[in-house]
This record gives structure tokens, C-alpha cells and sequence, in this order.
């Protein structure tokens, strides 16, 4: 008998803040110029609607505190997924804190029991 293993998930959607910075001239210009049509073309409400989904363990207790730090303690690598998105490298953002950044640039809400996986990942 195999156990699952039942993960939530963190809804990643970008604000207005993200939208502006990627959208600026500054980021603009160091997209492929198939990325950068695609992003003028591109709403805010269609990139919030594309919202990345990312698995973490459940979270029991106090979820709102735990969440925050588990969004703290991976700031990194939040930003590093979504810039990876638009094909652009985390040593392309701003000089703020990861944390600060991810306040900044995401909404992020969670959600229990979004994942169920047995033990051998099915």
C-alpha cells in the first residue's frame, strides 16, 4: 500500500508593480523581441489569470504567519521562477531584498490540498 503525499499550494499572480517593471524600457529592450510583443500585447488581468502554482508542503497552525515566512524564506526563488518566465535571470532585478520584492511584485494566497501524489509520484 502506497502513501500519499498531499501538498497545498502557493497562487503566484503578478501586480501592477511587476507588470510595470517588466514592461518598462529598461527590462523591455532585454527581452527576445517575440517576448516583448507578447508582453505589450499582454494585459495585467491576462497575466494574473496565468498565475503560477507552486507545491508546498501543507501547512497546519497558523497558516497566515507560516505562509509569510515560508514566502520570505523562498523570495528567491519565487522571483527566480517568475523571471525565468519571461526569460530573464534573477541578477536582472532591482537591488531590494528578495522579500521586499515579492510583496512588492505578487499577490500570493494559498490553498490546502491542492496536490495528492502517492510515494512514487503518481
Amino acid at each position: 500500500m502506497t502513501q500519499a503525499l498531499r501538498y497545498s499550494g502557493l497562487i503566484i499572480k503578478p501586480t501592477e508593480n511587476f507588470y510595470n517593471w517588466i514592461s518598462g524600457e529598461e527590462i523591455g529592450n532585454q527581452l527576445s523581441a517575440e517576448l516583448f510583443e507578447l508582453l505589450k500585447s499582454t494585459s495585467l488581468d491576462v497575466m494574473r489569470a496565468n498565475a503560477t502554482v507552486m507545491a508546498v508542503p501543507l501547512i497546519s497552525g497558523d497558516k497566515e504567519s507560516a505562509v509569510k515566512k515560508f514566502v520570505a524564506k523562498n523570495a528567491s526563488d519565487i522571483i527566480e521562477v517568475e523571471l525565468s518566465r519571461w526569460e530573464l535571470s534573477i541578477d536582472e532585478k532591482p537591488s531590494d531584498t528578495d522579500d521586499e520584492l515579492v510583496q512588492a511584485w505578487f499577490d500570493i494566497s494559498y490553498h490546502t490540498h491542492i496536490f495528492s501524489f502517492d510515494d512514487e509520484g503518481k
